[in-house]
């Protein structure tokens, strides 16, 4: 595999095919012109072109000259015999300067050294060896040192008994670069996925976070609109007592004393009558409002603490020949936040109330504890009637407004109940 320059004249060596036969690995029998070292023959057995010797010496040589792939064949010893103008390119060194020398000492990097020794030993008897038909992957060296990436494909023929050696030699240093690029941007690629699969995380637990915090508005919004409603119901039972105790009982009152007034032209005594009666109605009008104010909030919550205000409404209670009522106080004489003993008045008051006019129960117990750090725990039993609390009527404010005082106190509040197995509401409140 070189070029051979014989008396100035430059002449490719060729591969003849002669009628004989072939070697059985596919390999081809060639011979030189007789005599000439560098000659190029054409076998006899082509029909292919009709030309002679000559011509087709300098058609071959045209070719190879063409070829953008280096053409380099060397004998068994690895000397190289063929030398085409791509290989000049591509590895820097003429045909004189290279032809004869060693193709792997001068081409191959080190590293090959000991590989190429054993192929070559082995291919010099049998023309067999690794890269024998195969095409491979390598690096090469170039006449100015620099290391570049290959492609190799080798095929043996034989030439005057002795086993050659032909390679295809490509430079595939742009291929590589482009490979290169192709798996710096594959890696880009990744990470930017990678990023990109982040971001859309962080995308949607924001956007989770947004939909809970909707959802929370939402459900907070549900809790204020009943709040309001409970607060409009407590705001219409009160217009409602004032309107037909207090209010009544005023307004007869005024009555009576305008007509004690008129009375007393007639005679004393009808005028006392009517006085005293009118007296009586503001006497009850008083007491009417002592009430509410005590249903609003109580003095005597203020003045000697919870378990006695709930002693007092439970009083009441029994005074209305209602069920039996059991009231165990764990809280003994501990005050709570304001806040939170009004709270747990309205839910006993409430619970209370429920439980003597609706449950038909015989009995109602009342547990009162001290929970930790300040706070409370209400446990209000009965066993009446019960209800289903997935089926509570619209309307129904007293629950609600049990649920609802306690929540907006941070507290937490259980409503169990069963038809036909009573009712048990239990309630803790944490410290303010």
């Amino acid at each position: 595999m070189g070029v051979c320059r014989t008396r100035s004249k430059r002449r490719v060596r060729g591969i003849t095919r002669k009628d004989s036969g072939s070697n059985p690995r596919g390999t081809g029998q060639a011979a030189g012109a007789e005599g000439a070292d560098c000659a190029l023959a054409v076998s006899d057995a082509s029909p292919a072109l009709d030309v002679s010797a000559p011509e087709t010496n300098t058609m071959l040589q045209a070719i190879s000259d063409s070829v953008l792939d280096a053409v380099v064949v060397v004998d068994a010893r690895g000397r190289v015999r063929y030398w085409n103008r791509a290989a000049e390119r591509m590895f820097g060194y003429a045909g004189e300067d290279i032809l004869g020398r060693d193709a792997h000492l001068v081409l191959a990097p080190g590293r090959y050294d000991a590989a190429i020794a054993r192929a070559f030993a082995r291919f010099a008897k049998t023309g067999e060896a690794p890269p024998i038909g195969k095409t491979l992957e390598l690096q090469a060296r170039r006449k100015d040192g620099t290391v570049f990436p290959i492609e190799l494909s080798v095929s043996a023929f034989q030439m005057r008994g002795q086993w050659c050696a032909a390679a295809i030699v490509r430079d595939v240093t742009a291929r590589k670069q482009a490979e290169l690029q192709l798996h710096e941007y594959a890696l880009t690629l990744k990470d930017r996925t990678a990023e990109l699969t982040r971001s859309n995380r962080r995308l949607g637990r924001e956007v989770k976070k947004r939909q809970e915090a909707h959802e929370a508005l939402r459900r907070e919004q549900q809790h204020l609109r009943r709040l309001l409603e409970l607060h409009d119901h407590e705001r219409r039972l009160i217009s409602f007592e004032i309107h037909d105790g207090l209010a009544q009982d005023l307004a007869g009152a005024i009555m009576y004393l305008a007509s004690a007034r008129s009375a007393l032209d007639s005679g004393e005594s009808e005028a006392a009558r009517l006085f005293d009666q009118g007296l009586a109605l503001l006497r009850q009008g008083h007491e009417e409002a002592r009430r509410l104010i005590s249903g609003l909030r109580p003095p005597i919550l203020d003045d000697c603490g919870l378990a006695v205000a709930i002693e007092e409404l439970i009083a009441k209670w029994r005074g209305q020949q209602g069920p039996e009522i059991e009231f165990v106080n764990q809280l003994g004489e501990v005050r709570l936040s304001p806040l939170l003993e009004q709270t747990v008045f309205r839910v006993v008051q409430e619970g209370l109330t429920n439980a003597c006019q609706h449950s038909e129960s015989r009995r109602v117990r009342i547990e009162l504890l001290a929970f930790s750090n300040g706070g409370a725990r209400l446990v209000i039993r009965d066993w009446g009637k019960g209800f289903d609390p997935r089926h509570v009527r619209d309307g129904a404010y007293g629950l609600q407004g049990i649920k609802e005082r306690i929540r907006l106190l941070g507290g937490e509040v259980e409503i169990h109940s069963l038809p036909g197995k009573g009712t048990r509401i239990l309630a803790e409140l944490p410290p303010p």
